[in-house]
């Protein structure tokens, strides 16, 4: 995920929902709690609502994000339940393709929220 998101020559390559990131993201949690270690996420991923269920679903509870985006995600993260979050993280890591993904964690958040949830990964 290493990606300069402002330099136009390589931003499309940030994509965060791809089924390989999200997969790792899930592994990295696994090992963490095998360890009792701490984990948080802090970045764009945690900042965006769509991607707080599938957290909230692997587990984690520490999500550092800007100020400007703290009231809907605290927001989000109070109505959602554990069970509906981790039913769908383990349903979108059963898929294979991006968009699919994407459209799943869009339909399952706007249950929530209504804000505009269908920006495109690679404007982040």
């Amino acid at each position: 995920l290493a990606v300069d998101r402002v330099n136009p020559q390589v931003q499309h390559m940030y994509m965060p929902g791809q089924p390989a990131v999200l997969r790792f993201l899930r592994d990295t949690v696994d090992s963490a709690r095998s360890l009792n270690l701490p984990l948080s996420v802090c970045g764009e991923m945690a900042s965006d609502p769509i991607y707080a269920p599938f957290f909230l679903g692997l587990g984690v509870t520490d999500l550092s994000v800007a100020p400007l985006f703290l009231p809907e995600l605290k927001y989000l993260v109070q109505q959602v339940s554990f069970a509906d979050a981790e039913a769908v993280a383990e349903e979108v890591l059963k898929m294979t393709r991006t968009e699919p993904i994407l459209a799943r964690l869009r339909r399952f958040t706007r249950t929530y929220i209504s804000s505009d949830l269908g920006k495109d990964e690679a404007t982040h």
